[in-house]
């Protein structure tokens, strides 16, 4: 309890490598909770002072723990504003027809690679060429290493994005995409005739 009779409480940083830090608040807890508080300086104090932002819930209540790792792991997002340069379609490309099919989940919406039986006898693996974009936003590139995944949600959706152009790459059904492909036909069910290009789905 502080001189005020306010009570003082223990938070342990879920990044272990940080100090843990005591935090007033008037309203009285009896249980673990899972809470967002700032702390102005991270020092070499034992136990440095910090405010409570607010309370997400009660540690091991669903929500709150997945409140408590969207926190962790949250950083700074892509602005409304980020201009995308759309990559220009090289007229080298081979250009897939066929019947493709991908082996995600139903209702994905990330879809890297997918396989097609192509209408020329081949059989072609094909993952997104992501790079290509990047090609034509170099500044994304930086931004990207810096966020290093999307995060979902328990239920799917997107939490926050590691591209800005993140479903214009996505190899989902009906739309044009540019991608990179390994080319086969089978012999005696052996692969021949093998060969990786860059394709346009």
């Amino acid at each position: 309890m502080t001189s005020r009779n306010v009570p003082l409480y223990l938070f342990r940083p879920l990044n272990q490598t940080l100090n843990p830090c005591i935090v007033g608040c008037s309203k009285p807890y009896s249980t673990n909770v899972l809470a967002v508080v700032d702390v102005p300086t991270w020092n070499t104090q034992t136990l440095p002072r910090g405010f409570l932002d607010h309370i997400l819930g009660a540690c091991g209540d669903f929500k709150a723990e997945e409140g408590a790792l969207t926190y962790q792991y949250r950083k700074e997002g892509w602005s409304k504003n980020t201009t995308i340069s759309i990559p220009t379609h090289s007229t080298d490309r081979h250009l897939i027809e066929g019947t493709t099919f991908n082996v995600d989940p139903v209702g994905c919406r990330d879809i890297d690679d997918v396989f097609t039986i192509g209408n020329d006898g081949y059989y072609y693996i094909t993952i997104a060429d992501v790079a290509e974009w990047m090609k034509a936003n170099p500044e994304c590139l930086r931004k990207a290493h810096e966020l290093g995944q999307t995060l979902y949600s328990i239920e799917g959706s997107v939490i926050q994005s590691m591209l800005p152009f993140e479903a214009e790459c996505s190899l989902v059904p009906n739309k044009e995409r540019l991608g990179v492909s390994l080319r086969f036909k089978l012999k005696h069910n052996k692969p021949v005739d093998i060969a990786v290009s860059y394709t346009h789905l």
